[in-house]
């Protein structure tokens, strides 16, 4: 029998870690502009089970997420190491160092802090994107 689903934990559009999944729709249209289908396929599946395990907190859900996080980090590298050392790869660097301090070290209580983590991983993609164009 199916489990059924509590609207308890649901949070609402307007939490940050929810909204701010819309900052992958940025590099999400620069890789289907430049025809990157690995890159349009592991964001569009980003954007969708990270929308939907923030909103509901499931951990299937979480998995996915997760898993199709770790894709696109490989794709970056990916990229970067094609490429070479270039401004738009260097910035990338900065910002993954960052944002990986602040991942380990942050104060993850804050209301913005996985937002933030959104916006930079976001971030770094689109510089490996137009890194490569």
């Amino acid at each position: 029998m199916p489990r059924e689903v509590s609207i308890v934990n649901v949070r609402s559009f307007f939490h940050p870690d929810v909204w701010s999944n819309a900052a992958f729709l940025v590099p999400l249209s620069i890789s289907v502009s430049a025809s990157a289908n690995l890159f349009t396929i592991a964001l569009a599946l980003l954007f969708l089970f990270s929308t939907a395990h923030h909103i509901s907190k499931n951990k299937t859900l979480r998995y996915a997420d997760e898993f199709f996080a770790y894709v696109l980090i490989c794709l970056n590298l990916y990229i970067a190491v094609q490429v070479g050392i270039t401004p738009h790869i260097s910035a990338a660097i900065l910002l993954a160092l960052i944002a990986l301090y602040l991942y380990h070290f942050g104060d993850k209580q804050h209301k913005y802090y996985h937002a933030l983590w959104h916006g930079s991983s976001a971030t770094i993609t689109v510089l490996c994107l137009l890194s490569n164009v």
